[in-house]
């Protein structure tokens, strides 16, 4: 077929030849190379397409031949073609998605599968092409227009003259899709073919997280919510998630309202630094019963009476974060439905009432996850009283509570079955009791988190920096036999007859590290050569910092590695915690 080169060739037919048929009634498992095995016969495929229904058990797809014939064998066949035990249903396509032929018979197939990987400027100058020509479409150069043979892009295609409108449905709303936010609604603007192209473009959309669908345009009040209320008008009765929590986008409360009014499907509600009214927030309580996570960090301009009234019409209700809300009491989560919460966080919250967060805690009977992190103003028995009210927690986090004084006030703790995952890093209270307990009574942890490193009593075990910490302590640990790392610096009651116990009776110890121990002495070093001889688990001791002579690191071991490096960090040893006592 020879190469376009005449004005008159590029001039579009009036009538168009079916080379694709529209086959439905396919099994949800169907391939592209199940229809290209199945229509092969007939003639030479240029295309096959296949579409698949969201929770459907049929699909469609469309296959596109190479010649005219090919197609009319297929719709002048008697037989009843089947795949996969299912009658198909052939058809010609409709005229919009048939491909273009010229006047010359040369036939224009657009292979739109090429634009895959272009940039945002380049799709966005196909779009701003006029259809009746008079701006460039730079498109071209990429071989988004080509005849059936190789051609040459410079002189088939006019400058002057854009195809853009000439794609077909399929090929426009792949284009579509491609497009940021604010650009879909300006080419609604183009015409009514495009509108709807768009239109089922914003069918799809499932979450809407605000800020970046700005996109670097003007950041005012005024035209945030213009904005907001234009992605809702078209996508918000199928969205579920929508984000507006950037302090930076400049929406107020009426941002709710618009939510409450075009979201009803609303699942997850991110608000975060928003300015709150009663009004917004119970009309969003109202509308969205099937509202299951709700995130409300650094929220103000509402109470404890506004937020139990609009936690009372969440019914489904399963995460709740109000971590840094200014003024909240805790009066609220007596009102959380009581099946259905699962997780609270409630941190950096300094006018918290313990009496009333424990009354509504107690109500909760699934709740499994509870993070109350740098509540400074608790005391030892608000956090004894809380303790006791979530004894079927399996995560629990209570960081920075440096004006605790007593180990006893974890007591319940201790009695928590189900508790799998513990944090209570910078809290000078841990000794030797609360580690020893931890390890013997709560029988399901997993995982705990003591001062500023993770530790898992299975296998990692991070102590470092604990001035009250003994040998006791290291002779529960030695009980767990699967224990392979140990990291405690900066301990200064540790002694070689801990260090003993724990690599005598841990075999498959691969690291310890005692940097910044000076009571650790050339004991330790002697037992780790004597358990590791002929064992083949490797033992890398790191002794920096300590008594360990240098000859002794000097041994005929093979199975031990010993490292003279400090990895102990001074200003984290004695009289840290004694810092933050003169802050308080």
């Amino acid at each position: 077929m020879d190469t376009i080169k005449s004005e008159n060739d590029t001039d579009p037919p009036t009538i168009r030849q079916i080379r694709k048929v529209f086959v439905g009634n396919l099994p949800s498992w169907s391939k592209r190379s199940d229809l290209k095995v199945l229509f092969r016969e007939f003639g030479k495929i240029a295309d096959v397409h296949v579409v698949k229904r969201r929770r459907s058990k049929n699909c469609y797809g469309f296959v596109t031949f190479k010649y005219p014939e090919s197609a009319s064998k297929v719709l002048g066949d008697d037989r009843k073609m089947e795949l996969g035990l299912k009658l198909l249903q052939v058809s010609p396509a409709y005229p919009e998605h048939q491909p273009d032929e010229f006047k010359n018979g040369k036939i224009l197939n657009r292979d739109f599968g090429l634009l895959k990987g272009k940039s945002e400027s380049t799709l966005l100058k196909v779009l701003r092409c006029k259809p009746n020509g008079g701006s460039r479409c730079e498109i071209a150069r990429g071989r988004s227009l080509q005849t059936d043979t190789s051609i040459s892009t410079d002189d088939c295609i006019d400058e002057n003259k854009c195809f853009i409108d000439k794609l077909n449905d399929d090929c426009m709303y792949h284009l579509f899709s491609l497009l940021p936010k604010l650009e879909l609604i300006k080419v609604e603007r183009v015409c009514k073919r495009w509108q709807l192209l768009c239109l089922r473009t914003w069918l799809r959309q499932k979450d809407l997280t605000f800020y970046p669908l700005l996109s670097g345009s003007s950041k005012n009040p005024y035209y945030s919510f213009r904005a907001l209320l234009g992605f809702l008008q078209r996508c918000g009765r199928r969205v579920t998630e929508v984000d507006i929590s950037d302090y930076r986008s400049g929406l107020t409360s009426h941002a709710l309202n618009v939510i409450a009014e075009h979201c009803k499907c609303l699942r997850h509600l991110n608000v975060s630094g928003l300015a709150l009214s009663r009004l917004s927030l119970l009309s969003v309580g109202t509308v969205s019963e099937e509202l299951r996570s709700i995130q409300m960090e650094e929220c103000f301009g509402v109470g404890d009476k506004c937020l139990g009234k609009f936690f009372r019409c969440l019914g489904k209700l399963e995460r709740v974060n109000l971590s840094r809300f200014v003024g909240l009491k805790g009066k609220c989560l007596k009102y959380l439905p009581e099946e259905t919460t699962k997780e609270i966080y409630i941190n950096d919250c300094n006018d918290l009432c313990a009496s009333k967060v424990a009354d509504g805690l107690r109500r909760l009977k699934n709740l499994e996850t509870l993070q109350m992190n740098r509540c400074m103003r608790m005391t030892d028995f608000d956090i004894w009283s809380i303790l006791l009210s979530v004894l079927q927690l399996r995560e629990l986090k209570i960081e920075g509570c440096y004006l605790l004084t007593s180990h006893d006030v974890l007591t319940p703790m201790y009695s928590m079955r189900n508790l799998s995952t513990l944090s209570l890093q910078f809290n000078p209270i841990i000794e030797d009791m609360v580690v020893a307990s931890l390890s013997t009574k709560c029988v399901n942890i997993r995982s705990l988190n003591v001062f500023r490193v993770w530790l898992s009593l299975l296998e990692s075990l991070h102590i470092s920096y604990l001035g009250r910490v003994t040998d006791e302590s290291l002779e529960a640990a030695a009980d767990h036999p699967r224990l392979k790392t140990l990291e405690c610096r900066g301990c200064p009651l540790l002694t070689d007859l801990g260090f003993c116990a724990l690599v005598t009776r841990c075999r498959q110890l691969s690291r310890l590290d005692v940097s910044g121990c000076q009571q650790v002495t050339d004991v330790t070093v002697e037992m780790a050569a004597r358990q590791r001889q002929g064992s083949n688990f490797r033992l890398v001791l790191v002794v920096g910092g300590t008594g360990v002579k240098k000859t002794v690191k000097r041994h005929n071991c093979p199975s031990l590695q010993v490292l003279d490096t400090n990895l102990c960090l001074s200003f984290f040893q004695s009289g840290f915690f004694a810092d933050f006592g003169h802050l308080w």
